[in-house]
This record gives structure tokens, C-alpha cells and sequence, in this order.
């Protein structure tokens, strides 16, 4: 299984969308890490999560083609999606991204 994000640091569930397929946590901002962090899923089909983590370590499992069986914290949760991102900024919660990577498809488009 391949590791594709790993962040050392509380994650809550921020937002999940069933019209849109997309559900994205959200890092805790603290004194210790003041930059907020997103881990997006898109083309959601089936999820099976925690509302929070005190880290959030992605894998990928096994993929039929349209969809990938992401592990979070090595089976602490699954998520069956197309794709996962990540992104961050380094200012405030209002602030638009400084950094975002798509760990599945480099072009695939993403709801925000």
C-alpha cells in the first residue's frame, strides 16, 4: 500500500457533501501548528469514518478503475473514492491556499 499523506496533528470532519461526492477534513489550529491543512476526498461512493483523528495517515488499497480504497491510520477508517488531495496555507483560516497537491490524478478536478 502506498503512503500518500501523512499529518501528524488533530484532523476533524469538516464538511461531507452527498450531492457533490466530496468530503474533506480539516486540521486543529493551534499555537504548535498555526497553518490550516485539508484532506479532500472527491467521487466519494462509500465511507466508513470518525468525525475526528489525532492524525491523519492516508494509503491507498486496492482500485477497481473508478474508484480506490484509501485507508485512514492503517484501517482506522476507509474511505472509497477517485480521488484524494491535500493543501495548506501558512496564514489564517481565510486565507486561499499556498500548497495543494492531488495525490491520485494531477488534473482531476477538485470541489473547491
Amino acid at each position: 500500500m502506498d503512503e500518500l499523506v501523512r499529518w501528524d496533528r488533530p484532523f476533524k470532519l469538516w464538511h461531507y457533501s452527498l450531492s457533490h461526492s466530496a468530503l474533506k477534513f480539516t486540521s486543529v489550529v493551534d499555537h504548535v501548528s498555526p497553518h490550516r491543512v485539508d484532506v479532500v476526498f472527491s467521487s466519494v461512493d462509500h465511507l466508513d469514518i470518525r468525525d475526528h483523528y489525532d492524525r491523519l495517515v492516508v494509503t491507498r488499497g486496492d482500485s477497481d478503475g473508478d474508484s480506490t480504497v484509501f485507508l485512514i491510520n492503517g484501517g482506522e477508517g476507509k474511505v472509497v473514492a477517485g480521488y484524494v488531495s491535500d493543501r495548506w496555507d501558512f496564514l489564517s483560516r481565510s486565507s486561499s491556499p499556498a500548497v495543494c497537491r492531488n495525490w491520485t490524478e494531477p488534473d482531476a478536478h477538485l470541489p473547491w
